[in-house]
């Protein structure tokens, strides 16, 4: 997103413009949503779930590495158990979770999912709205939170470095701690030319071993990984940052932590009445 588009938003083009970006917006939920509702339709299996799938669906990632070879074919593992919930509407794959990294209790009865980019001003300020979901929802045991890489690189030019560092403070335990770094700090690391002093700096600060950091993201140890988010986003129909899903509702954009909420109440509400 350029810098002049970026400011556009920040001060206002009148209501008229204001009123296109919301209709523009709310479009590109909708597409958003019709496309993954055809793509999981249409790649959905015909045999029933093997027998180690519950197993498998709990293995969910908290250290940003990269899943075992054969889970980009997650699509085909997951059935009709997923289809019985919300009125028959086909779920996200649960297997596919294992291509972002997952924060929350494994047995969540609701799943927010967010693509995002890390040098996206909008996913900054959707930043806040995570953090909350996290103290109100996800401590509780109500929602898992999974965070896809999806990186617009031909616009932000630090997106991918950012999304490995990452990943490589996932394989010291510290995902999480560096993935907020990340956001909070966004305007510091983002206007260098080479931002990997930045994320050694931010590593030094956690507590954690610099130097191995920054070998893991100079000899792209965690690309594959975070390539292997990106072409997931892509394929069912991601387009801009950041898109968050909640069960089977889709949003676009940096939406407000209400309306987050009140769709994680509905996903709670619609599988308490189909129990």
């Amino acid at each position: 997103m350029s810098r002049q588009s970026h400011n556009e938003d920040a001060h206002g083009a009148g209501a008229h413009a204001r009123g296109s970006r919301y209709i523009y917006a709310a479009a590109g939920a909708i597409a958003l949503a019709a496309v993954i509702v055809m793509t999981l339709a249409l790649t959905w299996p015909t045999d029933p779930p093997s027998r180690d799938t519950p197993s498998t669906q709990r293995d969910t990632r908290d250290d940003g590495t990269a899943p075992a070879s054969g889970d980009t074919e997650v699509a085909q593992s997951q059935a009709r158990s997923g289809q019985s919930q919300n009125g028959g509407k086909p779920q996200f794959p649960a297997r596919l979770d294992r291509l972002g990294v997952s924060r929350g209790d494994a047995d969540a009865p609701v799943i927010v999912r967010e693509f995002s980019d890390y040098q996206c001003p909008f996913c900054k300020r959707f930043f806040p709205a995570v953090q909350q979901l996290v103290d109100d929802y996800v401590t509780s045991g109500q929602v898992r939170f999974v965070y896809f890489d999806f990186p617009l690189s031909n616009a932000h030019q630090h997106a991918v470095a950012a999304a490995q560092a990452a990943r490589c403070a996932g394989r010291q335990d510290q995902y999480w701690a560096m993935h907020d770094t990340l956001f909070e700090r966004q305007d510091d690391w983002s206007e260098h030319n080479d931002p990997l002093p930045r994320f050694r700096a931010y590593a030094r600060e956690l507590g954690l071993d610099a130097a191995s950091l920054a070998r893991c993201v100079r000899e792209d140890e965690t690309l594959d990984a975070v390539q292997q988010s990106r072409q997931l986003g892509a394929r069912i129909g991601v387009r801009s940052t950041p898109s968050i899903l909640v069960g089977t509702q889709a949003f676009s954009g940096a939406i407000t932590y209400e309306r987050l909420r009140q769709a994680v109440e509905r996903e709670l509400a619609a599988r308490e009445d189909s129990a």
